[in-house]
């Protein structure tokens, strides 16, 4: 972890632009991970609509693909941007059951420039290599293959049990009808009931004719922060790309990079086609681990964006909140024994947020709370609109919509504690408490004698 921080310390100046924080539009609050499977993991041995492909057929399509330059990539990973460390990529041991796998277009003339299309068929050949290898082997023929395709909200497609001359499972043909990147995520499962670690191959389906949108982040992803704390991401700058298209619908999604049990759906749309202010969401993450948080939009054509995927690293560590300052502007109450200040105005918070080790925590989702506890008003809690860190990790707010304290005070001795009523101003992210500290003289009581 200390290489880890390393590394993204030395990398801070060069992919963290500076961010100003009146740029974000007040957003709901954070939505934690649950550990949930997905349920819309397709099980191909289950398909009863099966098409046969000889073993003749296999190697020519396997050879007829190999010389052809398409957009259809063979990774076992997703496609991050180049700027952040795959904190959890490690190569494959001898031991490690791993799929194996190949994407083939069935019928290349349905491509346009190289490009599968919605008229290609694609064929998903897989096998269960227990050598680590991620390259399709003819020899490991696999149980049964659970493959999940991501967009989930795209269900517009066709699926077809592929099996070889003597009726051994080897893959899956997808016809998708509606343009998108695609990402499979991939697992495979053995003679001995042992299945594969995920695979994410990703191919580009386009329209027969214009172009798919694009999606763009309006500021870096947070690649280190603390478990449980809220981190934003948000695409409101994301475009559509034909000028008799707008855009309609997003999503979201947050995966664990090296299993699937810990998966989960996140979906943020737009209020309406035009105004995208809403498209943007405080994620917190409460295991440790390396996830791949993406983000995709789609236009009024139906046709999705790529992905843009990056890579952040949930750590098991504690946040200091560095130099803090509390302040407000002071007011005066006319009380009928004389004029006394009160923070009553508004009161400001301003600070540095790093976690245990002194990383800067940058576009962390904040919020502050203030409780005036000697209120004879039951729960008198105000709580601020969310704002957010910079990319250096500093923040300051100032919160107007002040509780006021008003009550009875049944006093004699006029000492000048009994004048002012105690709060507590807190930091919190994520219903996390931060930082917290009294504020003397910030509500008062209104004295009415006897």
């Amino acid at each position: 972890m200390k290489n880890l921080k390393n590394f993204l310390r030395s990398m801070s100046l060069i992919i963290i632009p500076l961010f100003s924080i009146s740029a974000f539009s007040i957003t709901a609050n954070a939505a934690s991970i649950s550990k949930s499977y997905f349920k819309t993991k397709l099980s191909v041995s289950s398909l009863t609509k099966s098409e046969k492909i000889s073993q003749q057929k296999l190697a020519s399509l396997i050879s007829s693909n190999t010389k052809k330059n398409t957009s259809i990539q063979k990774s076992n990973k997703l496609p991050l941007t180049s700027n952040l460390m795959h904190a959890n990529d490690s190569s494959s041991s001898s031991s490690q059951l791993a799929s194996g796998y190949a994407i083939l277009v069935d019928n290349p003339s349905s491509e346009v420039n190289g490009n599968p299309t919605t008229q290609s068929k694609i064929d998903i050949i897989a096998s269960a290599n227990s050598d680590g290898s991620s390259s399709y082997e003819s020899e490991n023929l696999p149980k049964d293959i659970g493959i999940t395709i991501l967009p989930l909200s795209i269900t517009n497609y066709t699926v077809t049990k592929l099996v070889d001359s003597n009726n051994n499972l080897i893959g899956a043909q997808f016809q998708f009808n509606t343009p998108a990147q695609y990402i499979p995520m991939l697992e495979v499962e053995n003679s001995s009931d042992v299945w594969s670690n995920p695979a994410y191959p990703e191919f580009n389906i386009e329209p027969t004719s214009g172009s798919r949108p694009t999606v763009n982040l309006d500021h870096p992803i947070t690649s280190l922060v603390p478990k449980s704390l809220a981190f934003n991401v948000s695409w409101t700058s994301s475009q559509s790309q034909n000028s008799s298209s707008t855009l309609k619908n997003s999503e979201m999604l947050v995966l664990n990079s090296s299993s699937t049990n810990d998966d989960q759906i996140y979906d943020k749309a737009a209020n309406s086609t035009t105004d995208f202010s809403n498209w943007t969401q405080n994620v917190s993450i409460p295991d440790t681990g390396a996830y791949y948080v993406l983000t995709s939009v789609e236009d009024s054509n139906g046709c999705w964006s790529d992905w843009n995927a990056y890579q952040v690293q949930i750590e098991d560590s504690s946040v200091q909140v560095i130099t803090p300052v509390v302040s407000g502007d002071e007011g005066t109450v006319r009380w009928n024994m004389g004029l006394y200040p009160s923070y009553k105005s508004n009161l400001s918070i301003s600070g540095t947020l790093v976690d245990s080790s002194g990383y800067l925590l940058p576009y962390v989702s904040l919020n502050m709370n203030v409780l005036d506890g000697d209120s004879t008003i039951s729960s008198n809690r105000t709580t601020s609109p969310t704002f957010y860190t910079g990319a250096d990790g500093t923040f300051k707010y100032t919160m107007t919509n002040l509780p006021v304290s008003i009550g009875r005070q049944v006093q004699f001795n006029y000492e000048s504690d009994d004048y002012y009523d105690d709060a507590v101003l807190a930091l919190v992210s994520n219903n996390t408490s931060l930082y917290t500290t009294p504020v003397y003289g910030f509500a008062y009581w209104i004295y009415t004698g006897y």
